[in-house]
């Protein structure tokens, strides 16, 4: 009896000790920048949807091209949707920074 209690005091301590080491680990999520130097749709990167026939500019963005989502002309609608970078992983939050060229 006195061996079964020592035995399950050692798969305790050693089930707290394993909870303590994955607590400790970092866990990072995805990261992706996209400068626009080539042209995102070519490999299936980003999907677009939306009254542009061409949304890639290769020059004039900061740096590389851009997209130009619409243009203010007759009343047009634009969506972009980026890939899933972490796949099968919960999204509990995320960052998104832009450099945004509004107007003309």
């Amino acid at each position: 009896m006195r061996k079964n209690i020592h035995n399950t005091q050692r798969f305790a301590a050693c089930l707290a000790a394993l909870s303590g080491a994955v607590g400790l680990s970092t866990v990072f999520a995805g990261d992706v920048t996209y400068d626009f130097t080539s042209d995102p749709f070519t490999g299936g990167v980003l999907s677009i949807s939306g009254n542009n026939d061409a949304p890639w500019v290769a020059t004039g963005g900061n740096p590389g091209g851009f997209l130009a989502m619409t243009y203010s002309q007759n009343s047009q609608v634009a969506g972009i949707v980026f890939p899933n970078i972490d796949p099968g992983k919960v999204v509990t939050g995320f960052d998104f920074t832009a450099d945004l060229r509004v107007g003309n």
